[in-house]
């Protein structure tokens, strides 16, 4: 089947989050699971997940904030 473009969109995040965490996403494809696990684990309470566009400064990709701090990171908060 074709995928659909919001999981085109997904997977190309997941492969950006990997480059990011320094996987080789060409040599281990299968740690590529365990990056998938770890961007659907429940967020920690009173943090949010948005998604950046190629339209933001630091380019597509996560980002996560938290009222409790009123911060904001690029690192996921259970990494």
């Amino acid at each position: 089947r074709d995928l659909s473009a919001d999981e085109k969109k997904y997977i190309e995040r997941l492969v950006q989050y990997a480059v990011y965490l320094g996987v080789d996403v060409e040599k281990d494809q299968d740690v590529l699971l365990l990056v998938h696990e770890l961007l659907s684990q429940r967020l920690p309470e009173g943090w949010e997940a948005w998604m950046t566009t190629e339209d933001c400064e630091y380019g597509p990709g996560f980002v996560y904030y938290t009222d409790a701090t009123g911060g904001s990171s690029w690192v996921h908060p259970c990494e």
